[in-house]
């Protein structure tokens, strides 16, 4: 497989590498801890991270002891694990630069525990995905997936894009909800799995506003720059963020005043035959 490296960055690439996503990120991190900690991540695992960001799923298994491979396919994100893993004395963990979208580099059955935190679920193609996991697990091991709930704030904002032809280049894909579905991804593991674990759940994370959060996306979420830019003036990007801040009013359970948002999400833990 060749190197994401040696190739022109792709659109996903580009996107990813905008703005400082781990601005973001940080506010995810209790549910890779949750994720690792239900799947009983154990001491000298090998555990397989993709799409791993900044490390939030990585450094949650190295926590735990698990000798850890981060892949993800955008630098300015590991550059940022790294020194977050630094940081903890983490030296467990290994951070590889790839398009995990295109496969994996990695030999079959070399991973206990395939994790992928609100990543592999926005890849295109989920069967090719759930392929190249159950690939590189061991016979007994665990996939473990985050996917944002539908419905949920961040599916409404994705419908939002589609609706307002707002979806940056690269990211006509299916939505990432639909790997929450139980029919759907029964048909896509077919018989290679002995057990499927599908969990609702949620956390909260709170803003002095709304429009302080929506300041955090047009800042520093990839996604988000490259959608406004995609918009044609600033009146059209005025109209996208009202609409925006509407739903966002939809899901505040503060009453002072402030911005407490409910993330909404499903854990999948999937088990090889």
């Amino acid at each position: 497989m060749t190197s994401a490296s040696s190739q022109s960055p792709s659109p996903m690439q580009r996107i990813w590498s905008l703005g400082d996503y781990h601005r973001i990120a940080v506010e995810h991190q209790i549910v890779s801890e949750l994720l690792v900690a239900n799947m009983d991540v154990r001491a000298n695992q090998q555990v397989l991270d993709i799409a791993c960001g900044t490390g939030n799923s990585a450094i949650a298994a190295a926590r735990r002891r698990a000798v850890v491979t981060g892949i993800d396919i955008a630098p300015p994100l590991l550059e940022r694990a790294r020194l977050r893993s630094e940081a903890e004395g983490l030296d467990s963990i290994t951070y590889d630069h790839g398009d995990a979208i295109q496969g994996l580099p990695y030999d079959d059955g070399r991973f206990d525990v395939v994790l992928s935190t609100l990543g592999l679920s926005f890849f295109p193609d989920h069967q090719q995905s759930i392929d190249e996991c159950l690939r590189v697990l061991r016979p007994g091991g665990k996939i473990g997936i985050v996917a944002w709930a539908e419905p949920s704030m961040p599916t409404e904002f994705y419908h939002l894009g589609r609706d307002n032809n707002a979806i940056p280049e690269g990211r006509h894909i299916n939505p990432a909800y639909y790997i929450t579905r139980g029919p759907y991804l029964a048909n896509i593991v077919g018989d290679r799995v002995s057990d499927v674990r599908i969990r609702q759940s949620n956390f909260e994370a709170t803003y002095a506003t709304i429009d302080d959060y929506l300041d955090l996306g047009t800042q520093f979420h990839g996604p988000t720059i490259a959608r406004f830019a995609s918009l044609q003036d600033d009146a059209q990007r005025a109209e996208y963020r009202q609409k925006q801040y509407e739903i966002l009013e939809r899901y505040n359970r503060a009453v002072d005043g402030t911005f407490a948002l409910s993330y909404d999400y499903t854990e999948i833990i999937l088990v090889k035959r």
